[in-house]
């Protein structure tokens, strides 16, 4: 999903991608049923707030050295 987040980068819009397990803890908490409309309410919320749940987006050289340990490890 890195390639996502480079197309965003490149419209000239900030990225900020969450961590998951936070976003579904928050959303556990207010007893809300997961739904992504619900989960993208809650991280526009958090950011609103000043909680952000956001997590390190690593630069293009380091997800593709990722990718080819994934791609080595598979063959």
């Amino acid at each position: 999903m890195g390639w996502v987040s480079d197309e965003v980068a490149q419209a000239g819009l900030k990225p900020q991608l969450s961590n998951c397990y936070k976003v579904e803890q928050m959303r556990k908490a207010r007893g809300s049923v997961k739904t992504n409309k619900k989960d993208a309410t809650c991280c526009r919320c958090c950011r609103r707030s000043r909680h952000v749940v956001a997590v390190w987006r690593a630069p293009a050289e380091v997800r593709d050295r990722r990718e080819w340990m994934r791609y080595r490890a598979d063959v």
